[in-house]
């Protein structure tokens, strides 16, 4: 479900939101704190500032992910949600 390639990370299912995009990634990398810059590079999302406050300050809100500073780390209500709700299967 996740390639990564020297210090870039892909979300090999194209069919998933930012959203979970996101959250696939911080379950991948946790207990790792990401840079929100590096997720916003990883995704390829195209507006960073609208990512910043409708993607993150979002998940943020939910207490799915802690985002403080540029740095986001996946909180267990967040890990919970990613085993629940995205499959681990590759689509194609």
């Amino acid at each position: 479900m996740i390639a990564e390639i020297g210090r870039f990370v892909r979300v090999q299912n194209t069919k998933l939101k930012a959203d979970q995009k996101t959250l696939l990634i911080l379950y991948y990398k946790q207990p790792d704190k990401v840079s929100d810059a590096d997720l916003i590079r990883w995704i390829k999302y195209s507006n960073a500032s609208r990512y910043r406050t409708e993607i993150l300050k979002l998940l943020d809100d939910k207490a799915l992910i802690h985002y403080e500073n540029g740095s986001c780390t996946l909180l267990p209500k967040g890990i919970v949600y990613v085993e629940k709700n995205i499959s681990p299967e590759l689509i194609v």
